[in-house]
């Protein structure tokens, strides 16, 4: 994902999270006569439930991991990415495609293309 797609996701996730949030504040002004069934720790926990949400999301938009139950850590595979793994590569390799965005990918094919013409033209002449 490039970084303005990051940027606008976050975006989402955290404008989501206000409004759910002003939701629940505005519930619970609404309730004032009758809060019997409602008290203020339900309420805040639902509050924390929902900022510890947007803060996952957040987490695993900008690096790209979901922690798992033990606590390690898995790298996700977005579906772009699943489809340059079609072969074989070294480590080192695998984890620098995986490292790069869309963009690089596509500026990195570009260039090598160039340089494969390149050399047919150098090997016709």
């Amino acid at each position: 994902m490039s970084e303005k797609g990051r940027i606008f996701a976050t975006l989402i996730v955290w404008a989501a999270t206000t409004i759910m949030m002003g939701i629940l504040a505005g519930v619970v002004v609404a309730l004032d006569m009758d809060m019997d069934y409602i008290s203020g720790g339900m309420i805040a926990l639902v509050a924390l439930v929902l900022v510890i949400a947007a803060f996952r999301a957040t987490e695993v938009i900008w690096t790209g991991q979901i922690s798992d139950e033990v606590g390690t850590r898995t790298t996700r595979v977005a579906g772009g990415k699943a489809k340059r793994n079609h072969h074989h590569q070294p480590g080192r390799m695998e984890r620098l495609l995986e490292a790069l965005d869309d963009d690089d990918i596509y500026d990195l094919e570009a260039l090598l293309l160039a340089r494969e013409e390149e050399r047919e033209q150098h090997r016709t002449q």
